[in-house]
């Protein structure tokens, strides 16, 4: 071999290297996009589906009212069209509302309201609204779950906002810019209401229905998601998760599946001055980072302790135009749920289910009681008065599934809160079995 044609062969060699090497860069893609999320920097990884925040925190009613009449309606379709139309507003010159200062009042004859399913946060309100200063002058803790919109007593041309509390309490009022009054009219006009009543309970003021409701049972067909596809996303360094008696631990952090509920503990928080991030904005950042809503769900509850720095959320799984509940034994009362725990901004607790609905048909619509039906009940068979409830709804009841059938049949019943669990008014009110939650004692 001549020294030219060794050259020669040289050459053609680098060149493919060459090529080859641009080829890699090219079309390089790692197998996970990083990311960084509110309890450690994992690799994101796509469970199911992602969500914006106005579909995850809704209101789950709309009001309506007339004169001294008040309309309610729950079907979603009508109630997310009333709640476009609030977020379309512009809300401005927002007014706190303090010792007697007085409270704007309704003029004419309508008032139109919508009612979220638990209390938000102010700054989880400020990103669903549009409002025009970022500083809103209120208080940092307050928790709002309604508002209402209408025309000022005053000043018959002016749109107000009355921003409440769960008791019903106004908090703050702000004008309302971009708003036609006339087209929520059109949209309540065109729902389906029933007439409602304001109903005291022990730690919030309750809208429910003063007739009987006809609720559609629902066949839904069901699979799982793997609990090992979170291993990813709950595990700063998964190579380090090692799997042993059905559980992944590297140590501190702990995967593990409880029928069809994950379970995951992080123990290894230490105290730090960390500032403490809005809870319901930290935890749907972080569902959302993975896309891990797999069915329709709502925000639902808030707890928060601020001398611990401890923090807990739930999203609940939604189904037709009412919440899916479970009263069954600890851990299944997650089967429904997403629950998320924080200590200082860290993931301490996730239990969440692990439940892929897909509802197929509908069944005949079972008749419920009346708000005041279902309350005579529980107090004359359970001694269970409004007092002694934290919350009380309709919803779809979910019991525990069987592996051997993948179908699940939801039936609507009435649902009372007791020291944040809730139970079922139906087997309340069953003498023969022994009585769920507590009554008062008086």
């Amino acid at each position: 071999m001549t020294r030219e044609t060794g050259k020669t062969i040289l050459l053609t060699i680098l060149v493919l290297l060459s090529v080859v090497l641009t080829w890699n860069i090219w079309f390089y893609q790692t197998e996970y996009k990083s990311s960084k999320s509110p309890s450690d920097s994992v690799k994101n990884v796509a469970i199911a589906d992602s969500k914006s925040l106005k579909d995850v925190v809704k209101p789950d009613l709309a009001v309506y009212y007339h004169n001294n009449d008040m309309f309610g309606v729950t079907k979603s379709e009508s109630v997310s069209k009333v709640y476009s139309l609030f977020r379309k507003a512009t809300f401005t010159n927002v007014y706190p509302i303090y010792g007697q200062h007085s409270i704007p009042a309704r003029g004419g004859n309508n008032g139109y309201e919508i009612v979220f399913p638990a209390p938000v946060t102010i700054n989880t309100l400020q990103k669903l609204f549009n409002f025009d200063s970022e500083d809103l002058s209120v208080q940092n803790n307050l928790m709002i779950d309604r508002i209402e919109i209408f025309k000022s007593a005053t000043n018959n041309n002016q749109v107000m906002a009355l921003f409440k509390t769960e008791k019903d309490n106004a908090a703050f009022y702000a004008a309302v810019k971009g708003l036609n009054v006339n087209n929520l009219y059109t949209s309540f006009s065109n729902a389906n209401l029933v007439p409602y009543y304001k109903q005291p309970l022990r730690v919030k003021t309750a809208y429910l229905p003063a007739v009987k409701t006809k609720v559609k049972s629902i066949l839904s067909f069901y699979d799982t998601v793997s609990f090992t596809d979170f291993v990813p996303i709950l595990f700063s360094d998964p190579d380090n998760a090692i799997y042993s008696k059905g559980s992944y631990s590297d140590g501190s952090h702990q995967l593990e599946k409880s029928g069809n509920v994950l379970q995951y503990v992080n123990p290894a928080i230490g105290d730090t001055s960390t500032d403490i991030e809005d809870p319901i904005i930290h935890s749907y950042d972080f569902v959302n980072g993975h896309k891990g809503w797999t069915d329709d769900y709502i925000y639902d509850g808030i707890s928060q302790n601020p001398s611990s720095e401890h923090q807990e959320v739930n999203f609940r799984i939604m189904t037709g135009d009412y919440p899916i509940i479970s009263t069954e034994v600890y851990p299944n009362q997650y089967l429904c749920l997403i629950n998320l725990n924080w200590k200082d901004n860290e993931l301490q607790k996730l239990n969440r289910t692990l439940l892929n609905l897909n509802p197929i048909d509908t069944r005949e619509p079972q008749t419920l009681a009346s708000g005041q039906e279902v309350l005579h009940l529980l107090k004359t068979k359970a001694s269970i008065k409004p007092k002694d409830i934290e919350d009380l709804r309709i919803g779809y009841r979910l019991r525990t599934v069987s592996d051997s059938d993948s179908s699940i049949n939801l039936v609507p019943e009435w649902f009372y809160k007791q020291k944040g669990k809730w139970y079922s008014v139906l087997d309340a009110a069953q003498p023969e079995k022994p009585l769920q939650g507590e009554a008062s004692a008086s």
